[in-house]
C-alpha cells in the first residue's frame, strides 16, 4: 500500500510559539487524493540534524486530533 501524501505549507505560528513551545499548522491533504486511503490523523516526527536520529513528538491520533478540516 501507497503511503499517505504528507501535507505541504508547514509554517510555525509565531503569535502561539516561545523560546520553550513552537506551534506549527499545516494546510490539510484533501481525503480523496490521498493514495494510502482516508487520513486518520497527524504525526510530528523531529529529525535532529546533526545525528540524522529521528523520534515522534507529537500524535495527533492518540488526542482525538484526526483531520479537523
Amino acid at each position: 500500500m501507497d503511503r499517505p501524501v504528507a501535507p505541504t505549507n508547514v509554517w510555525k505560528v509565531v503569535s502561539l510559539s516561545s523560546q520553550t513551545a513552537i506551534t506549527i499548522a499545516w494546510t490539510p491533504v484533501s481525503s480523496g487524493i490521498s493514495p494510502g486511503g482516508d487520513i486518520l490523523g497527524y504525526k510530528l516526527f523531529v529529525q535532529n540534524s546533526v545525528t540524522g536520529e529521528s523520534w515522534i513528538a507529537f500524535d495527533g491520533v492518540s488526542l482525538g486530533l484526526a483531520d479537523q478540516t
